[in-house]
């Protein structure tokens, strides 16, 4: 899939054919709820990717940037959130309903990390600061602030979570396939319909 680089007022030039199999086809442009929601499983599904090629990376390539973990974190949970726009997000009681408990726990602690530490400044155990005074005998003399961070996962958290991607990916891919063939089908048949004589009674 190309990466296309857009400015402000860009407007996206799609292809018109592609070749499979050396074989040339016309490509065109089909719109209706179906195609929606493949559209929202398939950029959900090309997130968890990112994801996963990100965690593998790291993996080989450790790196103990906070702005990795951070970048990876709100990704995760976007594939969550519902925007109104991807017409599809990951929910627990579907996506998640046969996941061992490590990898249910380790999806809490992505979100409840997201969403009290990295999306929003609320009380948490992943971000403490404390202020100590510098003392002269019994006079202070300045301040020592304490920050204590979550900056980054352990080599074996970044296993789970690849572990966790793996997962939902392999559920989601029958899901794609199914609503492929269901899209497919939706056209095919409202062109059979279309070309179809009137009939006068």
């Amino acid at each position: 899939m190309p990466i296309i680089n857009l400015a402000k007022g860009d407007k996206i030039q799609l292809p018109s054919v592609i070749e499979i199999n050396g074989k040339t086809h016309k490509l065109i442009s089909y719109d209706s709820p179906k195609t929606k929601q493949f559209i929202g499983i398939y950029c959900i599904f090309n997130d968890l990717s990112k994801i996963r090629n990100s965690i593998k990376n790291h993996i080989q390539n450790p790196s103990h940037e906070f702005e990795h973990f951070h970048a990876l974190t709100i990704l995760y949970r976007k594939c969550w959130n519902d925007s109104g726009f991807r017409y599809f997000k990951l929910e627990i009681e579907r996506d998640l309903k046969e996941a061992s408990k490590t990898l249910l726990d380790f999806h809490n602690f992505l979100i409840r990390v997201g969403n009290t530490y990295i999306a929003h400044p609320n009380k948490t155990d992943y971000d403490q600061c404390s202020l100590l005074l510098i003392m002269d005998d019994q006079k202070a003399i300045g301040v020592s602030p304490n920050r204590m961070t979550l900056e980054n996962l352990s080599p074996r958290d970044y296993q789970v979570w690849l572990d966790l991607i793996t997962y939902l990916q392999k559920n989601l891919i029958p899901l794609l396939e199914k609503m492929k063939n269901s899209v497919i089908d939706e056209y095919n048949f409202s062109m059979q319909n279309k070309n179809q004589p009137s009939q006068k009674s």
